[in-house]
């Protein structure tokens, strides 16, 4: 990522696009200029999914960057990306999962592909859009011809490579699905509006295209309605639904004892300093598909940068989930065995990693007391940072008591 803003940086200096910007109002660039300016691959240069990967450069100038054609891109004052709340408010609904099925498991839903599949065959898409509907789309194509309007610049789409994780069609409507492992605060309208402008154009007013955002937030599934009228995008979160396809179990933080000489944590690994356990989850999913992974891949599968990627996979290292070497990511034995579990029983068992830590167990056991600060020195923390290390501590908390409240209301 450094290396893409180093180009983006000799970019602007050598066409010189901010006075170019500031004269035309956007600025054509080609995937050849790229190349030769900054010396790197163009499709690398320009996947920019998520406002946190705009290069500085861009940003310090409220700039953005849009495909245009194949091989073309636009460059502009404009904001391509659509804000998301990253926890749902919608009470999920639980769905059961038809037992004829033996070749998906809905407890293991690694990737974005098996969470759709799984929403199919149990009806919930079926919930969602309002009418029976049949897997039709999936995958890359080129689009047709469009003009997509956005914060008063006109973007002329030509040969656009676009994607549907899936597309899905009914009697009366073409529902088009952007499914993401875990959650994200924002989205690009690339991959939101540009598939719906593309069909839209392509089947006129035969039927109504509508688009989704999917989030599988383990083990919750999320759709979230997109709405895009007169050049402005957003996410239609009062008619969100959520889903669960889990059993009821019920998850006794009371009973979990600190436990210092535990196996895990692993104490040569630093104390975690990543709050958003959604995201802890999402990762370790992602890890067990591929059962090895780049810190780079990683990079391009979530909204954040390279020092938080750092800090979320060594939360899993920190657990025993994950090796790291050289900057690959790799699942463990422990990390293979957790994932095989239920939801509920895999909630369980990180529960018992995580707080029998004795900080961690600490505050969950007695909130309002200080930590001692002897239980900081087994990690070597000290002065200031033991109040943001607290940060992570009390976020998790709240997340598995939130979990606990939610499967006790469900007995």
């Amino acid at each position: 990522m450094a290396l893409n803003h180093d180009g983006w940086n000799d970019i602007f200096s050598s066409l010189k696009i901010v006075e170019r910007v500031d004269a035309k109002g956007y600025f054509d660039i080609t995937a050849d200029q790229i190349k030769k300016y900054s010396g790197r691959e163009p499709r690398l240069m320009a996947k920019i999914d998520f406002r946190e990967h705009i290069p500085p450069v861009m940003h310090k100038q409220g700039m953005a960057i849009l495909a245009i054609a194949n091989g073309t891109y636009r460059i502009g004052r404009f904001d391509p990306f659509i804000d998301i709340e990253p926890v749902s408010i919608a009470t999920p609904s639980s769905f059961a999962f038809p037992g004829n099925i033996i070749t998906l498991n809905p407890q293991k839903l690694a990737h974005e592909s098996a969470a759709l599949d799984a929403a199919l065959v149990s009806g919930i898409l079926h919930e969602v859009f309002g009418e029976d509907v049949a897997l039709t789309i999936r995958g890359r194509s080129r689009s047709p011809d469009f003009v997509f309007p956005l914060n008063g610049i006109d973007f002329p789409v030509s040969g656009v490579q676009i994607e549907v994780d899936g597309g899905y069609e009914g009697a009366t409507t073409i529902n088009l699905v952007e499914a993401k492992v875990g959650p994200r605060d924002n989205l690009s309208v690339r991959q939101l509006i540009y598939p719906q402008l593309a069909w839209e154009s392509t089947i006129g007013k035969r039927k109504a295209v509508k688009t989704f955002i999917c989030f599988y937030q383990e083990p919750i599934l999320r759709f979230i309605p997109v709405v895009y009228e007169k050049g402005v995008c957003r996410a239609d979160h009062s008619n969100e639904l959520a889903f669960i396809l889990e059993p009821i179990a019920k998850l006794n933080l009371g009973a979990i004892k600190a436990d210092p000489n535990a196996a895990y944590p692993l104490l040569g690994v630093p104390f975690p300093q990543a709050d958003n356990f959604d995201t802890v989850l999402a990762m370790f999913n992602i890890v067990v598909n591929e059962e090895e992974i780049s810190k780079d891949s990683l990079l391009l599968e979530f909204d954040l940068t390279m020092r938080q990627i750092t800090y979320y996979s060594d939360v899993l290292k920190w657990m025993g989930l994950v090796d790291i070497k050289q900057a690959i990511v790799s699942i463990t034995p422990e990390g293979q065995a957790i994932a095989a579990l239920s939801h509920a029983e895999k909630m369980k068992r990180l529960a018992e990693i995580i707080f029998c830590e004795p900080i961690f167990n600490h505050v969950l056991h007695k909130r309002n007391s200080e930590v001692p600060a002897s239980l900081f020195e087994r990690w070597n923390i000290g002065g200031t940072t033991p109040e943001r290390r607290l940060k992570t501590v009390h976020a998790w908390v709240n997340y598995f008591e939130a979990f606990s409240k939610q499967e006790a209301l469900r007995l």
